[in-house]
């Protein structure tokens, strides 16, 4: 019970900053109304993993880096030793719903662990200014995206992985990036090739019609 009302304050949280959350709280526990208990692990997984992506973006006020923070959490979940904050007892309550889920030979635990280590090299990228090539960036949101949609097939039991639609992978970094490029920007994080911003805006405007192709390709494929 006090894992279900700290995912409800969460979902306040994520609700005041965009209203797009309503629709992600609707789904999830609309969902989640077919079988309570099988859909912990989403709801569980879901608060967790955001709040870390928040801390991380500096859309959640933190009393220290919150890169810091969130290796400290990574340190305790590989130890089995978990705090009393409002991260930490998130993490408890969805390694705890992790429990025999994923096929034989899959480590949940270790998948979302690996999610939050790629989360944590965008934060690295703004603290140190760091541009990406082409290249990085699309492995970049290659690992951020394909991590995401294993541990959510995972958390919801489904046997489809990320490797069974890869263009999707593909448009959800897609759509990730142009959604949030202005914001990204403004706090450091730069989601455009590096050698894209070295040929100047005429060669920026290139790469984002380029991507928006190559995102309608894409999506005709993942459709099929």
């Amino acid at each position: 019970l006090a894992a279900e009302l700290l995912c409800l304050r969460q979902f306040a949280h994520f609700a005041r900053r965009h209203r797009r959350y309503l629709f992600i709280f609707a789904g999830i526990y609309s969902r989640s109304l077919l079988g309570w208990r099988r859909g912990r692990a989403a709801r569980f997984g879901f608060c967790f993993l955001q709040l870390v992506d928040d801390l991380l973006d500096g859309d959640r006020p933190s009393a220290g880096e919150p890169a810091e923070r969130v290796e400290t959490l990574l340190r305790d979940l590989e130890t089995g030793r978990f705090g009393e904050d409002e991260l930490s007892r998130l993490a408890r309550a969805f390694f705890a719903e992790l429990e025999g889920a994923g096929a034989p030979g899959e480590n949940p635990r270790a998948i979302a662990v690996e999610l939050c280590r790629t989360m944590l090299l965008d934060r690295r990228r703004v603290r140190e200014r760091r541009l990406l090539s082409g290249l990085e960036l699309e492995r970049q949101l290659q690992r951020t995206f394909s991590l995401s949609v294993d541990i959510l097939m995972i958390a919801a039991r489904a046997e489809l992985r990320a490797r069974d639609c890869p263009q999707l992978i593909s448009l959800l970094g897609w759509c990730s990036t142009m959604r949030d490029l202005e914001e990204d920007l403004a706090r450091g994080l730069v989601n455009l090739p590096r050698e894209a911003l070295d040929g100047g805006i005429a060669a920026v405007l290139a790469w984002l019609e380029l991507a928006r192709e190559r995102a309608r390709c894409d999506l005709e494929r993942a459709e099929e």
